[in-house]
């Protein structure tokens, strides 16, 4: 009925600083090079038109990414090219490993170990690697850091592997790309003053990185600004209901006939805790750990007549966090720097207490089985399944004493457990916030499969704690 090109540019143009986007062309004069995987779906049709609306040069010639393909683009001047660029209901084959399908989610090592990164890297036809999966709403990047940085990116949290005599490969997990790009907008939003004009909303999922939400409540202390934090729930659906709360807030005061005082906006999570906003919330920025996230602007859009407004979109969308990852390569670029140098200087101007992020996908019956015998397995992980997520919600109605007594008795032996704060019910899972450590236990709504999340400052205690966890064996027979 219409084309939705123009007016999501003049959006995304709201969400990306205009003194960003001026880093790509600025950077391109001096040679720099981003390569863009979209994985054989719409995104390669999409980002050329939106690239095109916003400036960007694209490459005409797209790369398979094979060995020998991108001599074209090395000799292109545009600073963005694609590859995988084609059509393809298999994705090329992204994600098959071995003969084993792990679907395309660019977070998967499967995927971003497996799509040509590191050979274009290796002989600088790009200078960073971008991969959104087809439809375009998770990202992840592949990126090179000088090798003396290595340790030192690998002591911090990274993934680290070598490439060549002067560089390494550095990648960057979801949590640790919003991290990035969360302090990049702040500073944005600081050097053109709007970070005091509006209540702006870092908002993510209770198994998300606190060191995101740490940015915020840090800034705030040491410049000021109107910054909130607000948690809910795994699933875009819980970030697009608080969105919609606060434009009826917006609305339902807009109504009334008392324009004398200020309208005071919040929202309520799932453990009942309110946080008040003030009069002008605004997204910042709305991300959960497995790959999808979303910014908003600083202007409401508005409906064509104008009765309706929208602070953000109400879903997860890669194109916005794609562009604004560019528009910071580029910046490193032109200063010379890379994004394992930019991480480890955020790490050290934030105190960042939550460095150390682990997620363990425990999967409880042998996969490789077939038939009957693969149906019993299945019945009893399910059942294992019920059974330990039922011990872990039977901890949040306990004092932190308490719980922390139970849960003692059934760790493995000799298995350290710093003193519990507090339980509660993160609305699909249990969460244990701990002494500089949080955990929580997420149960896969499909299969028979539990999620162990964990983050601390001490990457050792997160690892053994988290593995203790994994090994709590719960009686199915209750």
């Amino acid at each position: 009925d219409f084309d939705p090109i123009e007016p999501y540019v003049a959006y995304l143009r709201q969400v990306v600083p205009a003194e960003l986007l001026a880093e790509i062309p600025r950077a391109a004069v001096n040679g720099f090079r981003a390569a863009f995987c979209t994985e054989g779906g719409s995104m390669a049709v999409t980002a050329r038109r939106v690239f095109a609306a916003l400036d960007i040069g694209v490459s005409g010639d797209a790369i398979s990414g094979d060995a020998t393909a991108g001599d074209a683009a090395v000799s292109d001047s545009e600073p963005v090219f694609l590859t995988h660029e084609a059509e393809s209901s298999s994705y090329h084959g992204i994600g098959i490993v071995d003969g084993v399908n792990h679907g395309v989610d660019p977070s998967k090592w499967q995927v971003y170990k497996n799509v040509g990164a590191q050979e274009i890297l290796q002989r600088k036809q790009a200078d960073v690697f971008f991969i959104w999966d087809p439809d375009g709403d998770r990202f992840n990047m592949v990126t090179t850091a000088p090798a003396a940085l290595a340790d030192g990116a690998r002591a911090a949290g990274l993934e680290v592997d070598p490439l060549d005599a002067g560089r390494c490969l550095v990648y960057f997990q979801p949590n640790q790309i919003y991290f990035m790009l969360t302090a990049l907008k702040l500073d944005a939003l600081a050097g053109d003053g709007s970070l005091d004009d509006y209540d702006w909303i870092v908002a993510t999922t209770f198994p998300t990185s606190r060191s995101i939400g740490e940015i915020a409540a840090t800034y705030r202390e040491r410049h000021g600004g109107r910054l909130s934090t607000f948690l809910t729930p795994v699933g875009f659906k819980y970030f697009a209901a608080l969105v919609a709360d606060l434009e009826e807030q917006i609305a339902a005061a807009a109504a009334t006939t008392d324009a004398t005082t200020d309208t005071v906006t919040g929202a309520t999570d799932v453990t009942g805790q309110r946080t008040m906003f003030g009069p002008a919330p605004r997204l910042l920025i709305m991300a959960e750990e497995s790959g999808g996230a979303a910014m908003g602007p600083a202007e409401p859009l508005r409906s064509r007549h104008g009765a309706r407004l929208a602070l953000a979109a109400k879903e997860k969308d890669a194109m916005q966090i794609g562009v604004m990852a560019l528009c910071l390569a580029a910046r490193l670029h032109t200063d010379g720097g890379s994004f394992a140098a930019y991480y480890l200087e955020l790490l050290d101007r934030f105190d960042t207490r939550y460095r150390f992020y682990e997620r363990r996908d425990v999967t409880l019956f042998d996969e490789a089985l077939q038939g009957q015998e693969r149906a019993a397995a299945h019945a009893a992980g399910n059942a294992r399944k019920e059974a330990t997520v039922a011990y872990f919600a039977s901890l949040e109605g306990l004092t932190p004493a308490e719980a922390a007594k139970r849960l003692g008795e059934c760790l493995p032996a000799g298995t350290e457990l710093p003193p519990i704060a507090r339980v509660f019910h993160a609305g699909d899972g249990t969460l244990i916030e701990m002494d500089r450590l949080w955990f929580e236990l997420r149960a896969s709504g499909t299969d028979a499969v539990l999620r162990y999340y964990m983050e601390g400052s001490d990457e050792k205690q997160v690892g053994a704690l988290n593995e203790a966890m994994t090994r709590i064996d719960i009686p199915t027979d209750g």
